[in-house]
């Protein structure tokens, strides 16, 4: 369950971290239209630069969330193995010493 909202909230801030980066490249391109087009157009680049570091984070957060998850998957899967592998060694010494 916490693994779920979690998830759901990262995936949430990575929307809003969009918005935002448009938003912010959209103010910004028209407030720079009084000076010139191309000023408007290098504040909407800046604007939208700025915005891309909060998506870049979020990102990054949910792929270390992802490489989490799957390292705990592997243990688990080696958790096992190392088991049945005990296990059947546990039988062939017991059929070592019976015979």
């Amino acid at each position: 369950m916490r693994q779920k909202y979690l998830e759901s909230l990262i995936s949430f801030c990575i929307g809003v971290s969009w918005v935002l980066s448009f938003s912010i490249g959209i103010y910004l391109f028209l407030h720079g239209l009084a000076i010139g087009f191309f000023t408007a157009v290098l504040l909407f680049i800046l604007g939208l630069s700025s915005g891309f570091l909060f998506v870049a984070f979020f990102e990054g957060l949910s792929l270390l969330q992802d490489i989490a998850a799957e390292k705990k998957e592997q243990t688990k899967i080696l958790k096992d193995i190392l088991s049945k592998l005990q296990a059947s060694k546990e039988s062939t010494d017991e059929e070592i010493s019976n015979n």
